[in-house]
């Protein structure tokens, strides 16, 4: 055998090898939002997580996570990440939307940013109040409201539907006085925008977390895929937890926020990787609060069916402490 065989045998092995690897990479699509509160998302595409666990993902994000979990319903996404509202809202429209694993607890995330001379919420009576419907944004000024003990219907006609990349813009251009959101947006609008304030915030009264979503037949069709997706964003949430200051330089430098955003941002959220009680106290109350509202009829949502415990389960059966499992 020539020397020019003996060398060109083995790298024809190798470049195999290769193609046949990149074959096994199974594709995804995963939508989210742009907040730090979606970290495990961008840490699991830019840290490599999806890949050292086969997986191709092609990471999509919008204005919000809410705005991104009905790609779901056509099956243009095969897991999204966002607040409880939007996912509880989808599987509405398809009980095989699930929530699959609860990703963030948001602690102080979430807050109202008004005018200066705003001094109270009941101050915004007959004011434009810019909140997005169908997410987080919504469902933090009612249960605000609620525990400011105002009635909602004296605001109904206050409120305009803006995507929170917009709502900084509309207190500047004067056409809102306040606006409900959450990070980075609260932060952006007080940095830059003149003679505005935090006037309230999520901090010891309302507690909202963010789920992955993901649809059921997909799962049931994808099974293999899924555990390895699941894998995958456990270990970005151990390496968020682990490398707070790395996380802080990937995220930064996605979303286009400066280090002293990031360091004032990062410590509002509780990054997780589980199933349990907290889960399901917010997905009682937003239910609580969607019936309230007359969009859901009282006993409509069976909250046994809205999680799906199997795929964390199966990788981290320690972390699955429902309630709702145990009734």
């Amino acid at each position: 055998m020539s020397r020019w065989r003996l060398i060109v045998l083995p790298l024809l092995g190798l470049a195999v090898s290769i193609c046949a690897s990149a074959a096994e990479m199974a594709k995804m699509v995963v939508a989210t939002g742009v907040d730090p509160g979606f970290s495990i998302v961008y840490v699991a595409k830019l840290g490599g997580f999806f890949e050292r666990n086969g997986l191709d993902v092609d990471m999509r994000t919008g204005p919000s996570g809410g705005a991104m979990v009905p790609l779901l319903l056509s099956g243009a996404s095969n897991a999204s990440v966002a607040a409880s509202l939007a996912g509880i809202n989808n599987h509405l429209k398809d009980a095989d939307i699930v929530a699959v694993a609860q990703v963030v607890r948001y602690d102080r995330l979430y807050g109202i940013v008004a005018k200066r001379d705003i001094q109270s919420l009941a101050d915004l009576k007959g004011k434009k109040i810019a909140v997005t419907v169908g997410n987080a944004s919504e469902s933090y000024w009612y249960d605000a409201l609620k525990r400011d003990h105002l009635n909602p219907d004296d605001f109904k006609g206050s409120l305009v539907n803006v995507e929170p990349p917009e709502m900084v813009a509309a207190i500047e251009r004067n056409d809102v006085q306040a606006f409900s959101a959450w990070e980075p947006w609260i932060s952006r609008a007080v940095l830059n925008v003149p003679a505005t304030k935090v006037l309230t915030d999520n901090l010891g009264t309302v507690q909202d977390v963010g789920f992955v979503y993901m649809s059921r037949k997909w799962i049931d069709a994808n099974r293999a895929t899924a555990i390895r997706f699941m894998k995958a964003m456990d270990e970005a949430n151990d390496f968020i937890n682990r490398e707070p200051e790395k996380t802080k330089q990937i995220v930064g430098k996605l979303l286009n926020l400066p280090t002293n955003l990031m360091d004032s941002i990062m410590p509002k959220c509780t990054y997780t990787f589980v199933l349990g009680s907290d889960a399901y106290a917010v997905s009682n109350r937003i239910v609580d609060q969607l019936v309230a509202k007359g969009r859901v009829k009282p006993g409509q949502f069976d909250l046994d069916s809205w999680f799906y415990p199997a795929l964390l389960k199966e990788i981290k059966p320690e972390a699955v402490q429902l309630p709702a499992l145990k009734r």
